[in-house]
């Protein structure tokens, strides 16, 4: 394991130790592959193209490359029913992409951490950093748009990724807006960006 795939791994584990809804998994022994698990309030797609509101665990693998950080880690959630703008939904999904939950956490810069990606994806699982521009799941982002007008209605999960009284490691370690990332306007509900600043991977 190189200098910086030890410092990811360390970062992580620092994250998830300020964290109550977060741990990790597993890891792979040269450094790799990171699972991290999340307890999160989701949405889900149901039968016949019902969205469901439930809580549950989910975990996340995030791959790095052997070149990384110049090359982008790759996330693919455990979870294939998540009903998500940026997560790929395996039988209604992108035709151009592989059938696995592929999610999209906007561009992995080298100087980005994987901690960071770890705390933005908690949050996208729980629909409080959304943009609806070049969804992976056009049929959520059609859902965003049409919910964002219910006040409150987002995010679904209102919990915070950090432990009470760990504000000052979050500022250090959450993961910055995206380039050109709106902020919401007024109508929008709390916590629904609608934006351009996600990309898709």
């Amino acid at each position: 394991m190189n200098e910086r795939l030890q410092k990811e791994f360390a970062g992580v584990l620092e994250t998830l130790d300020h964290s109550d809804v977060a741990w990790l998994r597993a890891a792979g022994g040269d450094g790799l592959m990171i699972v991290v698990e999340f307890d999160v309030r989701s949405l889900y797609r149901g039968a016949q193209g019902v969205v469901e509101e439930r809580a549950g665990v989910v975990g996340v693998r995030y791959q790095l490359h052997p070149d990384h950080p110049q090359v982008p880690p790759i996330p693919v959630a455990d979870t294939p029913q998540l009903f998500n703008v940026h997560i790929n939904d395996p039988e209604f999904g992108a035709p151009n992409l592989p059938p696995i939950p592929l999610v999209c956490l906007g561009p992995f810069l080298p100087q980005t951490r994987l901690s960071d990606w770890v705390v933005a994806t908690y949050d996208l699982l729980r629909w409080a950093r959304i943009s609806t521009e070049r969804p992976l799941n056009v049929a959520a982002a059609q859902f965003a748009r049409r919910e964002s007008a219910k006040p409150g209605r987002f995010p679904v999960d209102p919990r915070s990724f950090w432990r009470d009284g760990a504000e000052s490691v979050a500022d250090e370690t959450a993961a910055p807006p995206a380039p050109n990332e709106r902020e919401p306007s007024p109508a929008a509900a709390a916590g629904l960006r609608l934006g351009d600043g996600w990309r898709t991977t």
